[in-house]
């Protein structure tokens, strides 16, 4: 009987003998190594061997699993991993089936250490780069199973994160095995995103309690873990590859991304963040340029792709967020382009920047509106475009509130406003003000009247009176006043505004008036602005808020002949210097006026020549005269007080337009030659005239010199006359004539 078992033995194929003889008689024992290594030398010298080695090791395993042999088992597929190791890519597909289902059998157990021993495995395959393409390969069972284990809830709570963790690695190989070959099936397609995402998601959910991904070599928990699996680039690409496809399938990709995105984020700066910024508005300018007509579809891609740029930038600090929303502006094509398609690019574009500005918490105006920022934005301020104006509205809207008025700020109103908050402006913003704010209150001017919309006129009024809020105070209240005056000036000079529209420019201007009263602490200037209130409220109240819609009517004619419902220069200017603040420049400037574009223009520079000024100054004081007898409340004033001799010296003294901007071109050709000339052309140009200094040197030390010797002799010459009164010698002066070490001439070297 032995002898025949053992003559059956002899006459079984020789790789079957070989795969017995790695099992030891206790299981307990482990691989029998040496055996190993014969079997592994096998393989490899006759590879076409390896399916069936590979079935064999199979069959073994399904036996012990139903044996719940498990020790056996763990045997036959640590050989497996290690056979699966040692084979050349080129042979892999004849034993990657039978490794397939062997990892499969495993995870069909209900015994935990071997579904997490098979995804092991089955890790170490994705990770294998395989020269053969796979025809007939399917992952759909690895996908379900991996999934079903992130939602692993073993009472063992070490268990069931090991369980958990192992989903999420098998996700991951998954994803690993199929985006890089194109022949297997497309893991971004809906019905398997719609197992792995959520699955991911679940697990990171707890995320806040631990590590963040770039603080942790080697992923220990399933929230880190399931951060890490998708890679963005990765994502990325396949959007990229994807471009052709309908606009559901991209905006599922784009959905998946933004919820992702935030692990790029938290590694990338400086060049990676704006390659992944840049890549995002490549992808939205290409569905505009490809969108012939909106459909909810491409809408819906499109605001996802702009809510993952918001995410995106959400995890940068504050100062790589400016950064991020210049770049964004710097893509939006110019307003004069007012095609369809550029048009609708500039929409989404101020859409994305809107959406970054959300996240941005504003310390210093400064900061949150560089001059290469916020010059293009006022340029976009005036575009024909409603829609965009409006955009440009809730930018600055987002950027300037600080103490979260903006939602009181939609109310265009003459009446208190009770919780709002407001703190008294710091250094850098009230130079900020004095720099820039001029250029900020021109383009609302030039916003809200090129049409009457209440779509602009309130997020312009909005903009307008956050301005207030952030940015008044004693030393900048002259700014707004005489922005209040313009939009006045405006209302009643510019002949193409309907009623309606100068009613509602009329109704802006005495709230902001009053706002600004109250915001200051200008008790004179609140109390002005209530007797026009209530002037109004007895003889034209269309001239007070609210604004008039298209369904209210406005009177054909506005009588702006009456002062007393006017705000009147010369009364506000006696508001604020009854409250010792300085007023000259509300007294004698020029109120704003429409279409001043250019930001080098400030509006500190009122006057073109100083015969101008004095003719503009002593008309329009003639003509406000006779208005300030008719405001209420302020008393008429001499003309004595107001030509005198200090007035018209002040007046003189003040630099032109002409020489303010001469200076300001000689500044500007001076920075463009240091920055535009080679290093070599300005050494030559600024090198010193070595001759001359040594001259001039050689002067003032030979000065010294003298001066040095004649007191010298004159010491010594003291000294024989005493010495010769007393009866001393009379030896002669030896004058020192060694040359002095501050007489030779300086090395070329320290002229620089």
């Amino acid at each position: 009987m032995m002898g025949c078992c053992g003559c059956c033995s002899a006459l079984r194929p020789r790789y079957k003998r070989l795969v017995d003889n790695i099992f030891p008689v206790n299981p307990e024992d482990g691989l029998v190594k040496a055996n190993m290594e014969k079997l592994t030398f096998y393989s490899l010298r006759s590879p076409e061997k390896l399916d069936r080695i590979g079935e064999y090791l199979y069959q073994r395993a399904s036996k012990d699993i139903n044996r719940k042999r498990y020790k056996f088992v763990e045997i036959a597929m640590e050989s497996m991993d290690l056979l699966l190791m040692a084979c050349h890519a080129q042979i892999l597909n004849l034993f990657v089936e039978s490794f397939l289902r062997m990892v499969q059998k495993l995870l069909e157990d209900t015994n935990p250490t071997l579904q997490i021993m098979a995804t092991n495995s089955f890790v170490r395959f994705a990770n294998i780069e395989e020269d053969t393409p796979s025809y007939h390969r399917r992952y759909d069972f690895f996908i379900s199973k991996f999934s079903s284990m992130c939602y692993g809830n073993n009472d063992d709570l070490e268990l069931r994160d090991s369980i958990r963790m192992a989903g999420i690695k098998g996700l991951q190989g998954v994803i690993r095995k199929t985006v890089s070959d194109d022949l297997v099936e497309n893991i971004w397609e809906k019905q398997h995103m719609e197992k792995i995402v959520p699955s991911l998601l679940f697990n990171m959910q707890s995320v806040s309690g631990s590590k963040s991904v770039d603080q942790e070599a080697t992923p220990s928990t399933p929230p880190v873990l399931a951060e890490a699996v998708l890679l963005v680039e990765t994502l990325m690409s396949h959007l990229d590859q994807n471009l052709a496809s309908s606009p559901k399938t991209r905006t599922s990709l784009a959905v998946v991304l933004s919820k992702i995105i935030a692990i790029a984020a938290g590694e990338s700066v400086g060049p990676s963040a704006l390659d992944i910024i840049n890549n995002l508005l490549t992808h939205l300018k290409t569905s505009v340029s490809t969108q012939h007509e909106s459909t909810p579809e491409e809408t819906q891609y499109q605001e996802a792709l702009i809510n993952a740029l918001g995410e995106f930038a959400n995890h940068h600090p504050d100062y790589q967020k400016i950064e991020i929303m210049l770049f964004i502006m710097n893509t939006v094509p110019d307003p004069s382009k007012k095609n369809k398609g550029d048009t609708l690019l500039q929409n989404i574009l101020l859409k994305s920047l809107l959406k970054v500005g959300t996240q941005y918490r504003t310390v210093s105006f400064e900061k949150a509106f560089p001059v290469s920022f916020l010059q293009p934005l006022l340029k976009m301020a005036r575009a024909s475009s409603l829609p965009i104006r409006v955009i440009v509205m809730q930018i600055f809207q987002q950027l300037l509130d600080r103490h979260q008025n903006q939602h009181l700020m939609n109310l265009i109103s003459i009446n208190n406003y009770p919780t709002l908050t407001v703190e008294q402006p710091s250094r850098s913003d009230i130079l900020f003000t004095h720099k820039y704010g001029s250029n900020i209150l021109q383009a609302l001017i030039d916003a809200m009247t090129q049409e009457n919309n209440m779509e602009i006129l309130k997020p312009t009024y909005n903009t307008a009176g956050l301005m207030v809020v952030e940015m008044a105070c004693g030393e900048t209240v002259q700014e707004f006043l005489l922005f209040v005056l313009g939009v006045q000036q405006v209302a009643i000079t510019e002949a193409e505004l309907s009623p309606k529209h100068r009613c509602n420019l009329h109704s802006i201007a005495i709230s902001l008036l009053i706002l600004i009263g109250r915001c200051t602490g200008i008790s004179t200037l609140v109390e002005y602005a209530e007797k026009i209130i209530q002037a109004r409220m007895e003889e034209a109240t269309y001239l007070l808020p609210p604004l008039l819609d298209n369904e209210k009517s406005a009177p054909n004619t506005l009588n702006t002949n009456l002062p007393h419902l006017m705000v009147d220069k010369l009364a506000i200017a006696e508001c604020i210097q009854q409250a010792g603040l300085e007023h000259s420049r509300v007294q004698t400037g020029t109120p704003y006026s429409l279409h001043q574009t250019d930001m080098s223009a400030h509006r500190h520079s009122w006057v073109d020549t100083s015969s101008a000024a004095r003719n503009s100054i002593v008309d329009a004081n003639y003509n406000d005269i006779e208005s300030v007898s008719s405001s209420p409340g302020v008393q008429k004033r001499s003309l004595a007080s107001e030509f005198n001799f200090e007035s018209m010296k002040r007046v003189l003294a003040e630099p032109t337009e002409a020489s303010k901007r001469e200076a300001r071109e000689k500044q500007a050709a001076i920075g463009r030659t240091f920055r535009e000339t080679a290093f070599e052309d300005l050494v030559r140009r600024t090198e010193p005239k070595h001759d001359v200094i040594q001259d001039k040197l050689n002067e003032i030390f030979n000065s010294l010199s003298t001066e040095r010797q004649i007191g010298s002799c004159a010491g010594q010459l003291a000294k024989l006359e005493a010495s010769a009164v007393d009866g001393g010698g009379a030896g002669g002066v030896k004058l020192n004539q060694q040359r002095a070490v501050y007489e030779n001439n300086f090395p070329e070297l320290f002229f620089y």
